[in-house]
């Protein structure tokens, strides 16, 4: 088979899919390894405490040294995504139950990380749980290889998740027949758009009445519902009640500015008469207790100016009218002037 003329793009095209970056990452744990192999070779063949002739770190520290450059190349293949950190503890966890049937003279980890729950072996090729059964052939795994130590209880979710994925590829496809057809879907969304205008237009013109504002008609310069809007964000707060009644009575006690603006003459209102009562306690002393009311009046003319009469003034030794306010209407008003502003039918 003859090769493949080299050519810029194939000269430049890595063959094996490796990013620049990927490659020097790999390239620095291969270089740290290679360096923490060799202080090995030297600590087999000189000791520990050895170190070299012309002076530096025992062959202990190189190591250490060494141990700590590859740690770092590892942490960049993690940080970078390049390898998983959990599979790499995982599977340290599972070489430490594993690698003590090969080895003479050593005993268990001291500081081993044992695992938050049990652990249980899953294959991802054939979602397997536990020991490979060696009576039976699994397709993916036949000696295990794929399989991984995970814990249980993600195990099992694994193989649930892997179960409902058979079943799902092995169930019948759905019928499309009671798939609405793209012009039935058309005529929906058409449908749907024609609606939500029709109650934004109810809704814009409900404001513009309320508001006593003219919003205009659709057309290319004029939007009903932008002036609907302007409408509803430039009107003013709203008053409580408590500031509506508190509008309504008028306060006349002011003498040195002179009495408020008063009532009609002959106008009955409803009066705010502040009085007070002188109270003889047991040990003989005097206190006074508020006997204040809501009664109705008239304004009178007396002659000299118009002045309030209060039908029924309250028992107390001192009293005086503070503030007045109109009577309400009566039903019958309140449906005659419904009437009024109906005009005739």
């Amino acid at each position: 088979m003859a090769k493949k003329p080299l050519t810029a793009n194939t000269m430049t095209e890595s063959f094996n899919q490796l990013t620049p970056a990927q490659a020097e990452r790999l390239a620095l744990l291969a270089e740290e390894c290679g360096e923490a192999v060799q202080a090995i070779g030297k600590i087999l063949r000189h000791g520990y405490k050895s170190r070299h002739p012309d002076g530096g770190p025992t062959n202990r520290g190189a190591l250490e040294r060494e141990c700590g450059d590859v740690s770092h190349a590892i942490q960049r293949l993690i940080d970078a995504e390049d390898i998983d950190n959990t599979i790499i503890t995982l599977r340290a966890l599972e070489k430490s139950e594993t690698v003590e049937h090969y080895l003479h003279h050593q005993g268990a980890l001291k500081n081993a990380v044992a695992p938050a729950e049990p652990m249980a072996r899953f294959c991802p090729g054939c979602g397997a749980v536990g020991p490979i059964d060696k009576t039976k052939y699994i397709d993916c795994c036949p000696d295990g290889n794929n399989a991984r130590m995970i814990p249980a209880g993600l195990a099992e979710k694994c193989h649930d998740l892997f179960q409902l994925a058979l079943e799902n590829a092995a169930a019948p496809p759905a019928d499309k027949s009671d798939r609405p057809t793209d012009d039935e879907l058309w005529d929906q969304t058409l449908a749907e758009r024609d609606n939500a205008e029709d109650w934004a237009d109810k809704l814009s013109n409900a404001i513009a009445e309320h508001f006593g504002v003219s919003i205009g008609e659709h057309s290319n310069l004029n939007l009903p519902w932008q002036h609907a809007l302007d409408a509803v964000s430039d009107a003013p707060p709203q008053s409580s009640a408590r500031d509506v009644l508190a509008e309504q009575w008028i306060d006349i006690s002011n003498q040195d500015e002179g009495p408020g603006p008063m009532p009609e003459v002959g106008q009955e209102v409803l009066l705010w008469v502040w009085a007070e009562n002188d109270i003889r306690n047991d040990d003989g002393a005097y206190s006074t207790q508020g006997a204040s009311q809501i009664y109705i009046g008239q304004c009178i003319d007396v002659g000299y100016g118009p002045q309030i009469d209060c039908h029924d003034f309250p028992f107390a030794d001192r009293q005086h009218v503070t503030h007045w306010m109109p009577l309400p209407f009566p039903p019958a008003e309140i449906e005659r002037l419904d009437r009024a502003a109906k005009g005739p039918t």
